[in-house]
Parts: C-alpha cells; structure tokens; sequence
C-alpha cells in the first residue's frame, strides 16, 4: 500500500513541477509592444533579452508616420521576478510588469522628453502581418 501512496504521490505533484518549469521557460515580454501615449503620436516597446536580463527601447513616432522619431528611451532592464523587470535611465528607476491581461505597465519614464506623449503606462501586445 505504500508503493501506491507513493506512485500516487509523485503522479499528483508532477503537472505542477512541469507547470512551474513551462512558466519559468516563456518569455512574457517577447512582443513587440503598442500603446495610447497621444492624438499624434504612436507608442511602441520592445524588449530584447540580453545576458544581463532586458534591452528596453520604448519609442515614440509621429502619429502619421511612424518612421519619424519623435523620441526614444533605451534602459538596460534586470528582472526581479519573472514578470517584472527594474532598470536604470538616467538616474531614474523604470519599472515594466506584465499583468495577467498580457499587457505591460511602463512607469517611471521622464514625462517631459516627449512633446506631451504619455509614455507611462499600459502596452498591449501587437503582431505585424
């Protein structure tokens, strides 16, 4: 009876270890990244896995031609979890964590580089075609 306690044991645990190791392999900020930052203007973030943790570029563009840079930030982001990531700009702590709506917040951006762009905020995943 003990083989049995045992097998049965291991088999009820096992879905959770593998859950665990599938959770700890994706990679919640592959994008790239929209968001609403203004009438004119387009937000966009991507994050590019480096050894160190994240390469955060967060740019914004004209609203009609996203090939104009309006403006651009770029941190080196750590993870202290793995859905939230802490970086450095300037001397500015910028914070990025993924919600349970698969979106990620961005906060801690200097407000004032942008033309008025609100570049803190919600970032929903996007897909070109």
């Amino acid at each position: 009876m003990r083989v049995n306690r045992a097998i049965i044991s291991i088999a009820a645990t096992l879905p959770l270890f593998l859950a665990t190791a599938a959770l700890a392999d994706r990679d919640v900020f592959s994008g790239p990244w929209a968001g609403v930052c203004g009438d004119d203007v387009q937000c966009t973030a991507d994050f590019k896995r480096v050894a160190e943790g994240y390469e955060m570029k967060v740019r914004v563009s004209d609203g009609m031609d996203d090939k104009e840079t309006v403006c651009e930030f770029n941190a080196l982001m750590k993870p202290v979890a793995f859905d939230v990531l802490v970086g450095d700009l300037d001397g500015d702590q910028v914070r990025v964590a993924h919600l349970q709506t698969q979106d990620v917040v961005i906060s801690g951006l200097p407000t004032d580089e942008c033309s008025g762009a609100v570049v803190n905020g919600s970032y929903r995943q996007f897909f070109d075609e």
